[in-house]
């Protein structure tokens, strides 16, 4: 099967808007990727996540959700974080330094719960780092919620005011140098339910959405395929040419589209 192709994608590209909303199973479309794409062509990438690849942690995952659900239903944020979330990340791949870890005097208005790293070098670097480089050393940057909070609500607490997009905005926005270099793209938003990405790139207020249970039904194995390939640290990586798996998932998605508008 051929790999997905990564070319030099132009930010002009990349900031046109996908139009249409969609829901299909456990997947959601604001705006950032389109359904078409995502339902009929990415298991066509060579980068889509094999059966071998995500077994282990479908059926890991899906357990710890049947094992805690209904206390992770009654917990707060810190015991989704430690009982749910931190081990999902592990299975994805990731590296992490949590927020408590986190030196202090961040730009941002609030430290991210979690900066994620794909590599060892890159982890052990930001682990030394201050708070205006830590960020050089991430691929992304996570914000948690409680259990099933909805991340549509606005923030009474932490950042008043503010909705939880407008947190991970705010990572985005501080994600690059003084030249205007970006560090990273592409930053997460999860109540441990529903996992949201959300790029630069887009219009502001647009995601992608994937819920991993809706009506107390944990997702498919064909869904959970999904999830690994899009949430994994290796579709955060980025080549020589800046970009990661995800910006060619969403450059597909503009294709897709245009083909479709023809």
């Amino acid at each position: 099967m051929p790999r997905q192709r990564r070319t030099s994608v132009g930010p002009d590209q990349l900031g046109l808007s996908l139009r249409g909303e969609g829901f299909e199973g456990a997947l959601e479309t604001r705006g950032v990727f389109s359904l078409a794409y995502l339902s009929r062509h990415l298991k066509e990438s060579g980068e889509f996540a094999t059966e071998q690849d995500c077994s282990a942690a479908y059926r890991e995952i899906a357990e710890l959700w049947r094992r805690h659900v209904r206390a992770l239903a009654r917990q707060n944020e810190a015991f989704n974080c430690s009982t749910f979330l931190e081990p999902i990340l592990d299975r994805l791949g990731w590296k992490r330094i949590p927020q408590q870890s986190m030196p202090g005097n961040f730009a941002t208005r609030k430290r991210p719960d979690y900066c994620l790293f794909t590599s060892d070098d890159d982890f052990m670097a930001a682990s030394e780092a201050d708070a205006n480089t830590l960020f050089r050393f991430s691929a992304t940057a996570l914000e948690a919620k409680r259990y099933g909070h909805s991340l549509d609500q606005i923030s009474t607490s932490e950042t008043p005011g503010w909705f939880p997009s407008d947190q991970v905005q705010d990572y985005l926005n501080h994600a690059k140098d003084a030249a205007g270099r970006r560090f990273f793209n592409w930053a997460i938003l999860t109540n441990g339910n529903e996992w949201r990405l959300y790029t630069d790139r887009s219009a502001v207020g647009a995601y992608f959405a994937f819920h991993l249970a809706q009506n107390d039904q944990f997702c498919s194995f064909d869904e959970f395929r999904i999830f690994f390939t899009l949430f994994r640290s290796a579709a955060f990586a980025r080549a020589t040419d800046s970009a990661c798996f995800l910006d060619g998932v969403r450059e597909q998605s503009l294709r897709v589209q245009s083909h479709l508008e023809l």
